[in-house]
């Protein structure tokens, strides 16, 4: 009979015994590429809009195997671009640049991603951000439009124009000019600088002084950078009110004669013949006969003598009566005697009268 005896025994682990998943620094490793991006993230900062920036994102194979670049391609945002990259390997350790463009064309930030398709094993299609924000100019100009209304001749009044940059970029001045139907409307440009910087502001003078009873135009016109609205003009008008003044420093008015306040006779005087100014004929009825015949206009001073003559029918000077006088500028109605005209003389012959009369010209 054979008898086993079994007993214990201690078992220690060396521990410069090689781990079985290590791998054994007697083998040979297995060679692969390696891709790489620098930057991992391209930012293109801020840049004007209608303009071009560069930018690059190096590759680099930082594995021990050549490595072979499959494709390259941007998806995203248009307003970037691949310009080129003019190799399709690189071999352990080596780099090349892809280049990149960001044009934008409005104030925003864009984004979009660069990816590299590659046989690294790990990083087959290896993705690269890129951002950028586009900036510019915004003109805003105020008020845009402006009536100064009616104003005394020789009177002068100002407005003001503001000019902002509302934008992220300086706001080029390209061209500034003022432009007007006389030289009632003017506009000092002599302190406008060349540019603003955002949020900078500047102020612009226009001054009206009115020299006559016509309408008058103007306008600020800027041409400038901004993108969006490169030329803004800002318009001004305005009327002179009153009379001009004549070459001896007096006012000169335009009148017309009416036959009653409302105007409704016409623009010319009934039973008158001829009219004066001073001593210059200024209306004369056809064919010398008395009639409504035509407007009796014209322009003279507060003052100077108009005589009327005419024939009255009934032989008391009341077709005289009902002579008015329209100042034109200031649109003022005036009859010229509340009841007969001063020298309200003549002659009869039958049943008809020949008359005159003569009133100075009333004071504005």
């Amino acid at each position: 009979m054979l008898l086993l005896v079994l007993g214990c025994m201690d078992y220690t682990v060396n521990p410069d015994t090689p781990d079985a998943t290590e791998p054994d620094p007697e083998m040979p490793a297995t060679l692969s590429p390696r891709i790489q991006a620098d930057p991992g993230l391209l930012d293109f900062g801020s840049v004007s809009t209608g303009t071009l920036q560069n930018g690059v994102v190096t590759l680099s194979n930082i594995g021990d195997e050549t490595l072979w670049l499959s494709d390259l391609r941007l998806e995203g945002d248009d307003v970037f671009d691949l310009a080129g990259f003019h190799s399709d390997t690189l071999e352990p350790g080596e780099s090349g640049d892809v280049v990149l463009t960001y044009a934008p064309n409005e104030r925003a930030l864009s984004g979009t991603s660069l990816f590299v398709e590659s046989d690294d094993p790990e990083t087959p299609v290896l993705e690269v951000p890129l951002l950028g924000t586009g900036i510019a100019p915004e003109l805003w100009v105020d008020p845009l439009s402006h009536d100064f209304g009616e104003l005394g001749l020789g009177s002068l009044i100002t407005q003001d124009i503001q000019i902002v940059n509302l934008g992220d970029a300086d706001l080029v001045f390209e061209d500034v000019v003022y432009e007007a139907s006389s030289s009632e409307l003017s506009a000092d440009l002599s302190q406008l600088p060349t540019s603003l910087a955002p949020a900078e502001a500047v102020r612009v003078t226009v001054e009206y002084s009115p020299t006559d009873a016509q309408p008058d135009e103007g306008a600020l016109i800027l041409t400038t950078n901004d993108p969006e609205t490169p030329m803004v003009s800002a318009t001004q008008t305005g009327i002179g009110a009153g009379c001009s003044t004549g070459t001896d420093g007096a006012p000169e008015c335009t009148y017309t004669l009416y036959n009653s306040e409302d105007r409704s006779s016409g623009m010319c005087v009934d039973d008158i013949v001829h009219v004066y100014l001073d001593s210059d004929l200024i209306f004369e009825s056809p064919d010398d006969k008395a009639g409504c015949e035509s407007p009796v206009t014209f322009t003279a001073s507060p003052g100077q003598l108009l005589t009327f003559e005419g024939y009255d029918y009934w032989g008391n000077c009341r077709g005289i009566e009902e002579i008015w006088l329209h100042n034109e500028e200031l649109d003022v109605m005036t009859k010229l005697s509340s009841g007969r005209l001063d020298g309200c003389n003549g002659y009869a012959s039958g049943m008809t009268m020949f008359f005159w009369a003569r009133e100075a010209i009333p004071a504005i």
